[in-house]
């Protein structure tokens, strides 16, 4: 999940970096091997929030398949 108030530096999508992707990415595949009978196939989705100026939710996105293994 990315909540951010403004657009000032982007969207809370447009802060997801790849080094942040690859962290994440390397977070599955350490949650992967610390659990059995998971399924073979796996992805990460995103939820952007966006709060307006008193902190109010003005958009929630589900971003399906932002990374996928």
């Amino acid at each position: 999940m990315r909540t951010k108030t403004g657009h000032g530096f982007g969207t809370p999508e447009e802060s997801i970096t790849s080094v942040k992707k690859e962290r994440m990415i390397a977070s599955a595949f350490h949650y992967r091997q610390t659990h059995n009978d998971l399924p073979e196939s796996w992805r990460i989705n995103v939820v952007a929030v966006e709060l307006n100026q008193k902190g109010e939710v003005s958009r929630i996105e589900l971003i399906v398949n932002t990374v996928e293994g």
